[in-house]
């Protein structure tokens, strides 16, 4: 059950989870905005760069936060050293990644925009540890909340910045990133050092392979919809933008509550854990049913009832995910998460090009959700024949 305790603990943290639910619910009212103007290109080309990004920032990003963090903690008094092998490490990946966008078949225009929003979320990825360490984050959620709060109003009342939807996300990040820069600017000298970026990235190559199956296993499905039907895709990329606020909402509200179950013993523990499962079928419910509304009356997105069973399969296969990667972080195998994820990615990739071509968003939601499902059977067998305490 959820306690008191726990939402107070919630409501404690709510500017860290306020920023993720900020960037996103940007990213809706921009959705709807561009979608209320009938220009399917437009809309295409914004969903198009963004789910872009994501894919290259998961790999200029390398899963170094968690590992920025855990580091900085331990051993406090060398952080300006690896926060400078944290900026080399993701200064070789940008000019890695920057290379390979060049040799794509996209216009330069886009190749252009998309290099410098990988950059700038790239700049905002390596301070934004800095800005949780040194508690920070409450400044900065005021300042993103202002930032988008006079884009969208801008973008309402001028209706020739509607088309340039992708300079005005491309500003937005530009300036949180300053903003963060300016919040944690003490961070001393930076030494730019290609052996400590090679020797760093190597080092933390599991990191880097968590975040990467992690985004083929949840947005394999949006890539290849993204190849092959442009008008589809567009709505896909609405609705998974709106079940993205879901997720956060759902992990950050079991954050706490989970954690609480683990201070308790092992045949209580498992039992406490049990019983989450009615929370979790009811949550996804009320989420679905959220995001079915929205998609419905406010973007006029056609969703038929099979559509909607696979998002309400999907997101209780979600819940059940949370639960098990706090038992995994409990149990420090989080190695079993890597196992799971890439067959999981598999699934969803392999699913999606057998599927999408024929039926579109229908193909890509079984895709998701098989996909999904492979990673909680697999993680769930792992425990269980390995003999875990909890599972």
């Amino acid at each position: 059950m959820i306690g008191h305790k726990s939402i107070r603990k919630f409501l404690f943290s709510l500017p860290n989870i306020g920023r993720g639910i900020g960037a996103m619910a940007f990213n809706a009212v921009l959705f709807f905005i561009l979608n209320k103007t009938g220009d399917h290109e437009l809309l295409y080309n914004y969903s198009w760069i963004l789910v872009l990004t994501s894919l290259f920032v998961t790999f200029t990003g390398w899963g170094l936060r968690d590992y920025f963090v855990k580091e900085y903690i331990k051993n406090t008094p060398d952080s300006p050293t690896l926060f400078s092998e944290i900026v080399s490490g993701k200064a070789v990946l940008l000019g890695l990644s920057a290379l390979l966008i060049c040799f794509t078949g996209w216009t330069w225009t886009f190749k252009i925009f998309l290099i410098a929003l990988v950059a700038v979320r790239t700049l905002l990825a390596v301070y934004d540890p800095l800005i949780l360490l040194k508690g920070k984050t409450l400044h900065l959620f005021i300042f993103e909340s202002f930032l988008y709060t006079s884009t969208i109003i801008l973008f309402v009342f001028f209706l020739p910045l509607r088309g340039m939807a992708v300079q005005a996300l491309l500003l937005c990040e530009a300036f949180r990133a300053l903003a963060a820069i300016l919040l944690v600017r003490d961070t001393g000298l930076v030494r730019v050092s290609l052996r400590s970026a090679l020797r760093l990235l190597y080092e933390t190559k599991f990191y880097f392979a968590i975040a990467l199956f992690s985004l083929f296993m949840s947005r394999g499905d949006v890539y290849i919809m993204g190849t092959y039907h442009k008008n589809s895709f567009a709505y896909y990329s609405i609705i998974l933008n709106l079940v993205s606020v879901s997720q956060i909402i759902i992990s950050s509200v079991y954050n706490n509550t989970i954690k609480a179950v683990f201070r308790l013993a092992s045949n209580k523990a498992q039992a406490a854990l049990d019983k989450l499962m009615l929370q979790f079928i009811i949550l996804s419910v009320l989420s679905v049913s959220c995001i079915i509304g929205f998609a419905i009356f406010i973007y006029h997105i056609p969703l038929d009832y099979s559509f909607s069973g696979l998002l309400l399969v999907s997101m209780f296969f979600y819940c059940i995910t949370v639960k098990q990667l706090f038992i995994l972080n409990h149990l420090n195998k989080l190695n079993y998460f890597l196992i799971a994820a890439i067959l999981a990615a598999l699934v969803n990739v392999v699913f999606s090009i057998l599927l999408v071509p024929s039926y579109q968003m229908h193909g890509a939601m079984v895709a998701n959700v098989s996909g999904t499902i492979a990673l909680v059977t697999t993680i769930k067998f792992l425990l269980v024949r390995n003999k875990a305490i909890l599972a």
